[in-house]
């Protein structure tokens, strides 16, 4: 797994850990992560698509797809 400098993810270090031991995939934490980003609850409550969808682009350019832990069954 790659490792990434937690701050600049805005992820503290108890959520990561409970994240590994959960089994979740950094990119599912990622998403969880900027779902809570007040820019992004804004666009959600004010129905800005655009801008919401522009968001989730920018995201998934800036963090590629995570390398899995373990294997899909």
């Amino acid at each position: 797994m790659r490792r990434f400098n937690l701050t600049m993810l805005r992820i503290s270090g108890i959520h990561w850990i409970n994240a590994e031991q959960n089994g979740i995939v950094l990119g599912e934490m990622l998403l969880k992560k900027y779902t809570e980003d007040p820019a992004t609850k804004n666009a959600m409550r004010t129905g800005n698509m655009k801008q919401l969808n522009g968001t989730t682009k920018k995201l998934a350019e800036k963090y590629p797809k995570a390398e899995r832990w373990f294997k899909d069954k």
